[in-house]
């Protein structure tokens, strides 16, 4: 029977991000958006995960007309004591 160490095991797949791929994640993102009415929440942490989402979503929502923003968007973060920030669409500009 193999003995495992403490640390945890990293996948050590690399993978390529290209432009294309941003490009198809941006689209899926602006579909997900125009598909209902029902308003977005994203929470924000300031890591890289959180900061990848917010960035692709921003980028995503502005190439959209300004008729196509029809509906909030609500960023929340936390800094010490809850603070709740909206962000809200028609900003874009």
């Amino acid at each position: 029977m193999e003995e495992k160490s403490g640390s945890s095991e990293v996948n050590e797949q690399s993978v390529t991000i290209t432009k294309e791929i941003i490009d198809g994640l941006m689209e899926t993102v602006r579909n997900l958006y125009l598909c209902d009415d029902i308003p977005w929440v994203i929470g924000y942490s300031g890591g890289k995960d959180s900061t990848a989402t917010l960035q692709l979503v921003w980028l995503a929502m502005s190439e959209l007309s300004k008729e196509q923003l029809n509906k909030q968007l609500h960023i929340i973060w936390r800094r010490g004591v809850l603070q709740i920030v909206y962000q809200y669409m028609s900003e874009l500009e």
